[in-house]
């Protein structure tokens, strides 16, 4: 428990997003509190009285801790002051993309802002790469737990159909702005780009920061240096999507996101549909029988996609991390591949899979979250994060 016992509230901040993500992970988190005898309650940061309704509560002195996915609340401020600061009260901010990404939210200066991340490889860019805060920092497993759904959806009942769902980012479109940088800067960029092609596991902050000093830019702007990260991470991760939706034109597929209008006239099997809510892909992931992913470039990450993928039953299709092959390599529902292979005929060992495994298999994914990942399980990743806000409160 924490601290002080006579706070027994929980917030979870959140902000407007495409898909619903955000709102949905926070409130599951938040029954978890629930259940633990606290009191919980979202807060909508771009409601009208949102921002009026934090300050209430903050001011009752109720409010145990506050956390945000994405780092959503953890830069508000009052009078120049951070909030967190002010109110003396723990804030966790809940990462789950690279902190090139609005890496000044990963420099807050407030020993009341917790940054907790979820991949190895985020946190040591943090530690490493961006100056020091009195903002602490931890690493947390990402939790999945199995889904109780799974084994209520008959295996023939699912579509024999891949299901995958990616907003396009067209390479060769994102890569049209970098022409109008100086010939160093897209030498760095273009190098970055061919080394990430070819290896997996590089670590692309520092490689960047080796990069930008052979070519003599100054590895101290933030704005350049973690400018350049980012767009070499989105562009990434759009080749990775597109040769995925390339691939699975030739197959019976759902795909689901913005900007595959360039696709949608090409030949083959695959339909395509608008965004979808998370609640909503969550119900698709427990109708099909293949569930398609594509990860960022990091080495010990571990994608929602293929958490849910198993946590359903369904069988996973996605290139591998070390961390993904290491935990799931030998569970029958995964089904790892290489950029370097031929991923259309990567899609048949996945097809393979769905035809050759025995239906009492396919629950082996489900347990796998449990067994496996991670090793303290869901209830475990609530205790860690709720002992390290304790430690914050009682500074």
């Amino acid at each position: 428990m924490l601290a002080d016992p006579a706070r027994n509230l929980v917030l979870a901040l959140v902000a407007e997003n495409e898909n619903q993500a955000l709102a949905t992970y926070s409130e599951g988190m938040g029954m978890h509190y629930v259940q633990m005898g606290y009191d919980f309650r979202v807060i909508n940061l771009y409601h009208p009285e949102g921002s009026k309704e934090l300050l209430t509560l903050l001011k009752s002195g109720r409010v145990a801790f506050a956390y945000g996915f994405a780092g959503v609340g953890s830069q508000l401020a009052v009078n120049d002051v951070n909030l967190w600061t002010a109110s003396q009260t723990p804030f966790a901010a809940l990462w789950f993309d690279h902190p090139c990404y609005n890496y000044r939210q990963h420099m807050v200066d407030s020993p009341y802002v917790l940054q907790c991340y979820h991949v190895q490889d985020h946190f040591e860019a943090r530690q490493k790469y961006l100056p020091a805060s009195t903002s602490p920092a931890i690493l947390l497993s990402m939790p999945f737990k199995p889904s109780p759904l799974a084994a209520e959806k008959p295996w023939a009942e699912r579509k024999h159909k891949i299901l995958f769902v990616k907003t396009a980012n067209q390479p060769e479109v994102w890569a049209e702005g970098w022409k109008k940088h100086p010939a160093a800067l897209q030498n760095v960029l273009w190098a970055l780009v061919e080394q990430a092609l070819k290896d997996r596991n590089l670590d692309l902050a520092g490689t960047t920061r080796t990069l930008l000093d052979l070519q003599g830019l100054d590895v101290m702007d933030l704005d350049l240096y973690m400018g350049v990260v980012q767009e070499v991470d989105a562009y990434i991760r759009g080749w990775r999507s597109d040769k995925m939706a390339r691939a699975l034109l030739n197959h019976p597929s759902v795909i689901i996101g913005r900007g595959w209008e360039y696709l949608q006239s090409e030949p083959g099997k695959a339909t395509f549909l608008p965004p979808v809510s998370a609640p909503e892909f969550m119900r698709l992931a427990l109708n099909h029988k293949i569930i398609a992913n594509v990860d960022p470039l990091w080495r010990h990450g571990v994608h929602e996609r293929v958490g849910t993928a198993l946590s359903m039953g369904a069988v996973v299709f996605t290139d591998r991390s070390l961390k993904s092959e290491n935990l799931f390599g030998q569970v029958p529902n995964y089904v790892g591949f290489e950029w370097q292979d031929d991923v259309n005929a990567a899609v048949f060992t996945a097809w393979e899979r769905v035809d050759n495994t025995a239906i009492d298999k396919i629950m082996e994914g489900p347990r796998a979250l449990v067994e496996r990942y991670p090793p303290e399980g869901y209830e475990g990743y609530i205790k860690s994060l709720l002992k390290a806000v304790t430690a914050l409160q009682s500074q």
